[in-house]
């Protein structure tokens, strides 16, 4: 069925498409916030009556925007999770109904009990039809958790850094690839909170070619006082037998347990599964996706990047007939991670699956 916007919907989801394609909103958390503050506007503006309704006007306006960003994760999993949240509302006060209809009336347990499972069976053969019936004061409880959500993704960095004086420990080497706020935060964290024990430890930094965002990371960490070190992508091996972890984020935290991560990750990764060294990974429950890769596209995730970066214009004439790429993710598979540490906790690469059902429906698997 295909869901027709008005007016004031349709300019903002114009508008959302526009500033993804401009690069104004740079980073999955910039654009897991677009996309929550997208839905909360669609919903106060859209006209609807039912649950049923505003999830098909949710889903549409996430697959538009999804698929004008494919390499975008964030985008389907805060849809995702908007449609969880409508569920969880209809969900609870449908319970509260039933609860003070039963309150109300005296039935006998077994009839009670009978009743509860033809409405399971009911909702099990027929789940879309459940959300059709009108709630009155729904609109104003998705409002609220909404706000809940928007409230978990501002707190989501600092739940993470919360962790980091229980992982990194006196003297020990940790080396980063490229410039991540969630990591940056992360260190600094354990750096202030050791500092006052006088506990040191240092930090390797992978420059990440061709952006060299590692460079503007180093910096950063050193201005703090923090023992800093930066070393070229090539060197990564030869360090990590003196490395004591990894530490790096990503893009998008896979169906099973795999990492979409900027290019380069998966070299680090390798090279620290060869010296057996840790690798852990900071990410925030909203890049948590339900895609699985691809078994016979394994770069179905390599978007391309400006090649510029790698081998200048002016310079084409001399080579004219070669051909340069710039990936700019990774996947790395899930035995080469050692922990996933995000805001709800450290989680291994084989729980992953467990939280999908605790985060989404089943019936939003796809939009």
């Amino acid at each position: 069925m295909v869901t027709k916007l008005n007016d004031n919907a349709e300019k903002l989801v114009l508008d959302i498409i526009s500033r993804f394609q401009r690069r104004d909103i740079k980073g999955s958390f910039d654009a897991a916030t677009a996309t929550v503050l997208l839905m909360r506007d669609v919903i106060s503006q859209s006209r609807w009556n039912t649950a049923a309704e505003i999830m098909d006007i949710v889903r549409a306006v996430g697959k538009r925007v999804a698929t004008a960003m494919p390499n975008e994760l964030t985008v389907g999993t805060m849809t995702r999770r908007v449609l969880y949240i409508i569920r969880e509302e209809y969900a609870a006060d449908e319970s509260n109904r039933k609860s003070s209809q039963q309150n109300q009336q005296t039935t006998a347990p077994n009839v009670i009990q009978l009743k509860t499972l033809q409405r399971l069976v009911t909702v099990k053969l027929d789940q879309h039809s459940a959300y059709k019936e009108e709630k009155k004061d729904l609109k104003g409880s998705l409002m609220e958790g909404l706000k809940e959500l928007k409230l978990e993704l501002d707190n989501s960095r600092h739940n993470i850094s919360m962790h980091a004086q229980d992982l990194i420990h006196a003297n020990e080497i940790i080396l980063v690839y490229g410039l991540s706020t969630t990591v940056e935060s992360f260190l600094l964290s354990a750096y202030k909170r050791h500092s006052q024990k006088g506990i040191r430890f240092f930090v390797v930094v992978v420059e990440a070619a061709p952006s060299y965002g590692g460079h503007m990371a180093a910096q950063r960490l050193s201005a703090e006082g923090m023992a800093t070190t930066i070393i070229t992508d090539a060197a990564v091996y030869a360090i990590m037998a003196r490395v004591n972890k990894v530490i790096v984020g990503t893009n998008g935290i896979m169906a099973d347990g795999g990492l979409m991560a900027p290019s380069g990750t998966l070299n680090i990764a390798l090279a620290a599964e060869a010296h057996a060294v840790p690798v852990i990974v900071l990410s925030a429950l909203y890049k948590l996706a339900t895609t699985f890769p691809c078994a016979y596209d394994p770069d179905e995730f390599c978007a391309v990047g400006d090649p510029e970066q790698t081998y200048k214009y002016a310079d084409a004439g001399i080579h004219h007939s070669g051909q340069i790429q710039t990936p700019l993710y990774d996947y790395v598979p899930p035995n080469l991670i050692s922990l996933y540490v995000t805001n709800s906790g450290g989680h291994a690469p084989t729980y992953i699956y467990r939280l999908l059902s605790e985060y989404y429906h089943p019936d939003d698997q796809i939009l």
